[in-house]
């Protein structure tokens, strides 16, 4: 059999490498556009893999309802010199003012960043929260489990609500509590 296809491939070698061309072509066609459905794209997702009505799934939404912590929230900060320690003293100092203001937000449960540990950033804890460049570490807020925004007559001119979202659908923190907004 083997024989056959190799004598008709070294007799007909340009129609052997447009057929191939043709079936690898009709397939990519086919795995795109998803066979009339859902497309290779379209079917792809970085949530965790779910199957709908599983004890996996029935545990995993439990545990959600049931948690002891709410969403969290990642802030990069970037631009930084971790190497030098003046660049630590000082980004240190500013992330002690950011915790203490993050903190005194309404509806804020605990804020994590690699200055937080007793060691700073020596302590193998804070290693994770860092860049491996030293420009920059990880900070978390964690907010309230049920946390619902108290709104107040608006304060300063950028926030068209007093809280929630604004007309262009950004969040907008309740006036007077964001540092910056004062």
């Amino acid at each position: 059999m083997f024989d056959r296809l190799g004598r008709l491939a070294a007799r007909y070698p340009r129609r052997i490498v447009l057929a191939w061309f043709l079936l690898t072509a009709f397939l990519f066609t086919l795995t795109m556009t998803g066979f009339g459905g859902q497309g290779l794209f379209e079917r792809l997702h970085s949530g965790e893999p779910t199957v709908p009505g599983s004890e996996s799934t029935e545990a995993r939404e439990l545990l959600d309802e049931h948690s002891p912590s709410g969403e969290e929230i990642s802030l990069i900060v970037l631009g930084l010199d971790l190497d030098n320690p003046d660049g630590v003293a000082e980004a240190g100092r500013a992330a002690a003012t950011l915790n203490s203001r993050l903190l005194n937000i309404d509806g804020v449960d605990g804020v994590l960043s690699p200055f937080v540990f007793p060691g700073g950033l020596s302590d193998p804890r804070a290693a994770a929260l860092t860049s491996a460049d030293a420009d920059g570490f990880l900070l978390t807020v964690t907010l309230q489990v049920a946390w619902t925004p108290r709104c107040t007559t608006p304060r300063w001119p950028r926030s068209p609500t007093c809280c929630g979202t604004s007309p262009g659908g950004s969040h907008r923190w309740p006036p007077g509590s964001w540092p910056a907004a004062t």
